[in-house]
């Protein structure tokens, strides 16, 4: 067994490095069935052997792509494009989870007679100094999550009143 590359799999790489973008469709259009798998065959190698990247697009969202070779940094690119992609989908759906509870609170209070309700919670002595205090206010407020914030009225005496608020962003 040949212990170089193919034939095939060093077409693709050419055809990779000399595209400026550093990509290259592994079937084109029109190929026949034969040469499809040996470029398939081919791209998968290469991937294994870490001198390209093989990647899978979707053509308009759709069920159906197509698969492309790229180079190793074109690939490190792509990754780094697609993470940020998928951090903003889901902060956008973090922030959307937050609207509809903020909605959800505001219509139960809306059907419910106007009354101001106040919860007060006394914790009577936090053992240590003003530093212990502040991560026990972190922990609350980390534990109440993004809708919520802690709003410090007044300090005095190493009192503090504190009101949570349903954040209106």
């Amino acid at each position: 067994m040949s212990r170089g590359l193919g034939r095939v799999e060093r077409w693709l790489l050419h055809e990779v490095e000399a595209n400026p973008w550093g990509s290259v469709t592994v079937v084109p259009t029109g190929a026949d069935p034969a040469e499809a798998e040996a470029r398939r065959r081919a791209a998968r190698n290469l991937d294994r052997k870490g001198l390209a990247v093989l990647r899978r697009t979707r053509a308009n969202g759709g069920s159906h792509g197509k698969s492309i070779l790229l180079s190793v940094d074109a690939g490190a690119e792509w990754d780094e494009e697609e993470a940020r992609g998928r951090a903003e989908k889901a902060r956008d759906a973090r922030r959307r989870a937050t609207r509809e509870e903020r909605k959800a609170y505001e219509s139960i209070d809306g059907t419910e007679p106007r009354r101001r309700a106040e919860l007060r919670v006394t914790i009577q002595r936090v053992s240590g100094d003003a530093m212990t205090a502040d991560l026990l206010l972190s922990e609350i407020e980390a534990s109440l999550g993004d809708a919520w914030r802690l709003d410090v009225l007044e300090e005095r005496n190493g009192t503090a009143r504190i009101r949570v608020v349903l954040d209106g962003k």
